[in-house]
């Protein structure tokens, strides 16, 4: 909430318990940064901020040394708990802007290509992940908003040549009066998407294929899903941090394993070299082994 963004280089030795800050860059107009930045593929550095409202989005050049490449300012709408996404040829910098409209930017010069506006505009709380998911293969953007998951097409008018977007609601859950607060959750070669929706308490984790049909759905009891997205794994595996407990599940909804904890969990988890890596709100961070 210092309105910075921070670069810390990471030390070698594993015995190191102190890092060196390299720079930290501070947002130009105040604006808290809630979410954490992209990395492009050339190294450079893109961040959101929600800025008074009006919404920043900044570029930083990689490197040792602080140097914004540039940053637009205002946006024309919160940026509020939501990073960043790509495009797979790394042309195209999408950003949530206002929790319902999706803009697009050239990530080398900040220069806005188009946007497109999917729900009303309304107030962004601290609660939502607003965050776009761009499937690597189609570039088709993903997003999980109030209404349930949206789906994002990026278009060339025939004509004139001007790019342009076209949005439909892939997956319905206001009929369940349920709201998704997390992004989606994208395995490319079984064309699945995997997401929680909430309303108060009662959650429930769904997958849904690529055309928008419900593949299952299971009741997840306790708590609600609020910035904790599903991981999932090269072969399908899908894992949660829900409430007090991880969850593994199977490509089918099937549960494989369950890990209760004392603390609850506010963030997803992060998988690496057959290992979870997940925070509690204790301060604490496990490491779950034996995973495949």
């Amino acid at each position: 909430r210092d309105n910075d963004m921070w670069a810390i280089d990471v030390p070698d030795a594993s015995n190191v318990t102190q890092a060196n800050v390299a720079w930290r860059q501070k947002v130009c107009t105040d604006g808290d940064i809630t979410t954490p930045p992209t990395i492009g593929y050339n190294g450079i550095v893109y961040m959101g901020s929600d800025s008074l409202g009006a919404g920043t989005i900044m570029a930083m050049c990689p490197g040792e040394d602080r140097q914004v490449k540039w940053c637009v300012n205002p946006v024309g709408g919160g940026v509020r708990n939501a990073s960043p996404g790509l495009s797979q040829n790394g042309q195209r910098l999408y950003i949530n802007i206002g929790g319902g409209t999706l803009g697009a930017f050239d990530p080398e010069t900040g220069v806005e290509l188009w946007r497109v506006r999917f729900e009303t505009p309304r107030g962004i709380g601290r609660a939502p992940n607003h965050t776009p998911v761009v499937h690597p293969i189609t570039d088709l953007i993903y997003l999980g908003t109030d209404s349930g998951i949206w789906e994002i097409e990026h278009t060339i008018d025939s004509g004139t040549g001007k790019e342009g977007a076209a949005a439909r609601l892939l997956y319905d859950t206001g009929a369940h009066r349920q709201r998704v607060y997390t992004p989606p959750a994208l395995h490319p070669l079984l064309n699945m998407l995997v997401f929680g929706a909430s309303r108060g308490n009662s959650s429930t984790l769904r997958a849904i294929d690529l055309q928008g049909n419900l593949l299952w759905e299971k009741p997840m009891p306790g708590g609600r899903f609020r910035n904790n997205p599903p991981v999932i794994d090269r072969d399908g595996r899908i894992y949660v941090a829900f409430a007090k407990s991880v969850y593994a599940f199977d490509a089918n909804g099937t549960l494989l394993w369950q890990l209760p904890g004392l603390k609850s969990y506010s963030a997803s988890p992060i998988l690496a070299d057959g290992r979870l890596y997940v925070g509690q709100t204790s301060g604490t961070v496990l490491a779950i082994g034996g995973c495949p």
